[in-house]
């Protein structure tokens, strides 16, 4: 979670959230164990 970031729902597990409202703009893949944009 970003700093300043106002979290309105629930935010999935290994995901990058940022912006008022937070949004998720990352997830992490575990196949190929990279972080994806969204």
């Amino acid at each position: 979670i970003g700093g300043g970031s106002v979290v309105t729902k629930d935010i999935p597990e290994f995901s990058v959230a940022v912006g008022n409202p937070a949004r998720v703009i990352k997830r992490f893949n575990f196949e190929n164990k990279q972080w994806v944009k969204v």
